[in-house]
């Protein structure tokens, strides 16, 4: 390996000048510094430094029972650590949170940590890590008020809402020496949850793989996921029915739960269980003769007759890279029961990891050398950032891959959808164009496939937001949730469309099955906000101040939830805080009028539009 010193194309190697060769990796960044390090250093010295020596030597100990976590050094007022998994680094920052607080419990001086964390590819030698990543992690920690943890995006998209952990959106942040603003997250912890279902596609037609399609037959864009029987390991080698048993209940619950994500299609275990025992060129069989692009393996060591531990990870099959891997302790009690945890912390880390995998792909390599499915995957996991960089590149994604696949409906659907969002956000600087191009698209992805629910209801979007029919939409919903009874973003289309009707109850009963469906959906901030709207109309707006606070969370960049906000408070009496929203959402929609909700809202004309129109102004909205 080589590096460029200097200016020009002069390339000394390593060797020249005896440097360590440099390793280029994927890891998690974690940067920790220590609030006005400077100021309490000048009060107590010793006292601090001691402490500081204390503390250092317990994260040593956190650090060496993390599952490939690094010290990579300490700064004497900050630290810096690599963490191959994003959940292991997360915690590792709250760990080091906790710790600081117990070791300084009775010092009279408050000190308290900044925390910061980014995935991103770096370079590490045998004592350091190299690359701009870390100057984004130290950003990020600057971000970070004392006791906080700040992520960016990459490591938000890696994070699920069902995990311990809670993410409030902070928009774009400006940071010295960094030319574009950065995503930022802050980072709660939160009592742990159990997993709930997300929807399901159609299944993919048979003998439909790669880029290959017919004439007559929809493409299926979503990468092949083989879950391959967990294996038990025993020390004598020894292997019954019942490891057998359990081997496969943890590979079927896999199955079942990542089956319903709509970005990606699972093999069936009858599928995959000739591959159990295999080792040799286990990769090249999958993606020969099962067409598989990801693979999750498992082994399990028993502990005690009830407990195991297991050992999982996601592997790039064409690659070989594994792109996750993590230890857990199952019970066996609690997963033929349906209690455990194991099996939602694997679908979770699974289904993240491929998302943010897709999109790294599709930031680093030229179109011509992606796969359909990382164009469609990468193009919907920038869409629902709603940053613009992200967004326009969303857009060219999916108009590539419209070029390159015509016979496939999602890509026309979310193209379709990526029209309707840039409608809704204000960004559109020419309402008509946009309109007729979300209509022609969603009409052509049914024209591919008429019985798709999430084209279905993309349809029914179109003719809400851009010819402003909610009874019409109505009628594409209905047939969405009749298609597929999961489809969760047709059951939020569903319940925005009673809204826009003045038909509350169902619209609540919508929102809430659309929520229950979809926890991992990366447009869950789009169902929050439509609970939020049908808590308005059902004459609510304390619970609806509540829910567009939580959309607001999952997604700041959502404008429409801002207008929401502002609506909540302003039927609540709450001028003041009505008027500071309006201040925020003027930076996101700068210009925004009363006329132009008046004009655009689907349920314009009805008593409760004028009502929210009139809270819109007096709160501060230019008419």
């Amino acid at each position: 390996m080589a590096l460029l010193y200097g200016e020009g194309n002069l390339a000394v190697p390593d060797e020249t000048l005896n440097l360590t060769p440099l390793t280029s990796v994927r890891r998690n960044i974690v940067v920790i510094d220590l609030v006005e390090s400077v100021k309490i250093m000048g009060l107590a010295e010793m006292q601090v430094v001691a402490l500081w020596r204390a503390f250092l030597r317990q994260v040593e100990a956190v650090v060496d029972r993390t599952a490939d976590a690094h010290l990579v050094k300490s700064l004497g007022d900050g630290l810096l650590l690599s963490c191959t998994d994003t959940e292991a680094a997360t915690s590792l920052a709250f760990a080091c949170h906790e710790e600081l607080a117990l070791i300084t419990q009775d010092f009279a001086l408050p000190m308290q940590l900044r925390c910061g964390i980014h995935v991103c590819d770096v370079y590490l030698d045998a004592i350091d890590v190299f690359g701009t990543g870390v100057n984004v992690a130290a950003r990020l920690a600057g971000l970070s008020q004392p006791g906080e943890v700040t992520v960016s995006v990459e490591v938000r998209d890696l994070l699920s809402d069902c995990s311990d952990f809670e993410l409030t959106d902070l928009g774009l942040c400006f940071v010295k020496h960094i030319d574009e603003p950065l995503r930022a997250f802050k980072l709660r912890r939160t009592a742990t949850q159990t997993a709930r279902q997300t929807p399901m596609l159609q299944p993919a037609p048979a003998g439909v793989s790669g880029d290959q399609h017919t004439a007559d037959t929809p493409f299926d864009l979503r990468p092949v996921v083989a879950i391959i029987p967990f294996t038990v390991l025993r020390s004598d080698g020894a292997s019954g029915a019942q490891d057998v048993a359990i081997g496969d209940a943890v590979a079927d619950d896999v199955i079942a739960q990542l089956s319903r994500s709509r970005e990606l299609r699972l093999l069936s275990r009858l599928s995959t269980s000739a591959f159990r025992r295999s080792r040799d060129g286990l990769l090249n069989d999958l993606q020969t003769r099962l067409k598989a692009r990801y693979a999750v393996t498992g082994r399990m060591r028993p502990r005690s007759a009830e407990h195991f531990r297991v050992e999982a990870e996601l592997v790039d099959v064409t690659s070989g890279e594994v792109l996750w891997a993590d230890r857990f302790d199952l019970s066996v009690t609690a997963l033929f029961a349906g209690d455990d945890l194991v099996v939602p912390s694997i679908t979770r880390a699974v289904a993240r990891s491929v998302a943010d995998h897709e999109a790294r792909r599709t930031r680093t390599l030229p179109f011509p050398n992606l796969d359909g499915f990382t164009l469609y995957t990468g193009a919907v996991t920038l869409l629902h950032r709603l940053s613009s960089t992200d967004f326009a590149r969303a857009q060219s994604l999916l108009q590539h891959l419209n070029d390159r696949v015509p016979r496939s409906a999602p890509p026309l659907a979310m193209l379709a959808k990526w029209h309707i969002m840039r409608l809704v956000q204000g960004w559109s600087d020419n309402r008509a164009r946009d309109g007729a191009a979300a209509r022609d698209s969603a009409r052509r992805a049914l024209d591919i496939d008429p019985d798709d629910a999430f084209s279905l209801a993309i349809g029914g979007l179109a003719e809400s937001i851009v010819g402003l029919d909610p009874s019409g939409a109505q009628t594409r919903y209905l047939a969405a949730v009749g298609a597929n009874p999961n489809e969760a973003y047709a059951w939020a289309l569903l319940s925005g469309t009673h809204s826009h009707m003045e038909q509350a109850p169902q619209a609540l009963e919508a929102a809430d099955r659309a929520l229950s469906l979809s926890p991992l959906d990366p447009a869950r901030f789009l169902f929050e906000a439509y609970r939020a709207l049908a808590l308005l109309v059902a004459g609510q707006p304390e619970a609806a101040e509540s829910a567009a606070r939580n959309s607001i969370a999952h997604n700041a960049m959502h404008a429409p939830s801002h207008r929401l906000l502002i609506i909540a408070l302003a039927m609540r009496g709450d001028v003041a805080a009505a008027q500071a929203a309006v201040r925020v959402h003027e930076r996101l929609v700068p210009g925004y009028r009363v006329q132009d909700f008046t004009r655009h809202y689907p349920g314009h004309g009805l008593p409760h539009a004028e009502v929210h129109s009139q809270a819109l102004r007096s709160a501060g909205v230019p008419p």
